[in-house]
């Protein structure tokens, strides 16, 4: 080879390792820079990090998310940070959804719904709405929704997707116990009025009444039926709250305050403030024997009501444990129209006892094993309550 082509190549090749060697000293010390700055800075505030990762996003992610997909993941990211098991975020859409909830009044299929495991199950169905016409049953659980299968559908995801309005359909696979394939539906969306109570005499002496949830209207609706059946002549009450899941902290003090004159109803025990003490507000009705059915549905407002009726001694508790839920949950409006919920305080009932985790236990003559079946065979459970009322009378 000539010697002057000898040079040329060695000459290329001192050059490229020149350059070689400069820009990776240069991306070395870029990044150098930025782990030290980043070291002696200290963590960064949550704001600014936000605000790097979402310029990242547009600047880097080969396909960006919008402004509102981030936020929504920012905000749901800050809150599993706290592992608050309800801690939410709801979009506006499903922030609309919960104060339909709280009014009572929403288009949909016409079910109570909760959260177990991985999975949503209907913990009710309302009589006379579409999804009892079409056959949804208790206990069965969302498998499909409009032709999107999942082993695992979170509650919120199912509201948003079965809800919509009044004449429209939707389309619904089911996964029934006992059942090898899922069942099929097609229903459409109605009206859906949620009835806070129903109440009937059973036979001339005790008057039965269950509630749904507890929204806006339930306190003044009890009220009400309490007023009529005693006029029918009740001398005891059955009140059943099996499968309510709860709802207004505000409502379940209404509510209890019925049946109790004065007194600490709940107790709230918040982290960074004075608790409160949330006494009966004078909506009392009845001094009447009373038990109170509960279920392994029963959360919330539902055992607020439940352990300040047996605190005071007011009524025997007949059915099931509780959830045991425990916690008061604040929901914040956020911009956009959405809103966050988080765990802000655990409640106590009036003699300072904690449900969290544990559930309010049964008292031992109404307690029954078995769990409440359905109405071609009768109600055990409420059987039992009414015979244990009767004893009162």
């Amino acid at each position: 080879m000539p010697r002057a082509l000898n040079y040329l190549l060695v000459f290329v090749l001192v050059v490229v390792m020149a350059c070689g060697g400069f820009i990776g000293g240069v991306l070395y010390e870029r990044h150098r820079a930025a782990a030290v700055a980043g070291a002696d800075s200290g963590p960064a505030a949550v704001g600014d990090t936000v605000d790097e990762v979402r310029e990242m996003l547009l600047h880097d992610a080969l396909e960006p998310s919008d402004d509102a997909s981030m936020t929504a993941g920012a905000v749901r990211g800050l809150l599993s940070s706290l592992g608050d098991k309800y801690a939410e975020y709801f979009d506006a859409r499903h922030y609309g959804y919960f104060k339909e909830d709280n009014a009572g009044e929403f288009g949909g299929i016409g079910v109570t719904l909760t959260q177990k495991d991985a999975d949503t199950v209907v913990v009710s169905v309302m009589s006379g709405t579409p999804a009892e016409k079409a056959g949804i049953k208790k206990n069965d659980v969302f498998y499909g929704i409009d032709g999107e299968r999942r082993e695992g559908w979170d509650e919120q995801s199912v509201v948003k997707l079965v809800r919509g309005e009044p004449g429209t359909k939707v389309a619904l696979e089911m996964r029934r116990p006992g059942v090898k394939d899922p069942v099929k539906f097609t229903i459409t969306r109605a009206v859906i009025k949620v009835p806070n109570v129903e109440s009937k005499m059973i036979g001339s002496d005790v008057g039965y009444i269950s509630m749904a949830q507890f929204n806006e209207r339930s306190a003044e609706d009890l009220g009400d039926a309490l007023r009529a059946l005693d006029g029918k002549g009740a001398r005891g009450f059955v009140l059943d709250l099996r499968d309510d899941p709860g709802g207004s902290l505000d409502e379940s003090v209404d509510v209890a305050s019925l049946f109790v004159a004065d007194g600490v109803i709940t107790s709230v025990e918040y982290r960074d403030r004075p608790g409160r003490d949330y006494e009966a507000t004078g909506w009392h009705v009845t001094d009447k024997p009373l038990v109170v059915l509960v279920n392994g549905y029963s959360a919330s407002a539902s055992e607020i009501v439940a352990g300040a009726l047996q605190g005071y001694g007011r009524a025997e508790l007949g059915g099931g444990k509780t959830v045991g839920k425990g916690g008061v949950q604040t929901v914040e409006p956020l911009g956009g129209g959405g809103a966050g919920e988080v765990t802000s305080a655990p409640y106590l009932t009036p003699e300072k006892r904690k449900s969290d985790g544990g559930g309010l236990t049964r008292d031992g003559g109404v307690a029954v094993k078995t769990e409440r079946v359905g109405a071609d065979k009768g109600d055990i459970q409420l059987d039992r309550a009414v015979a244990e009322l009767r004893k009162q009378l």
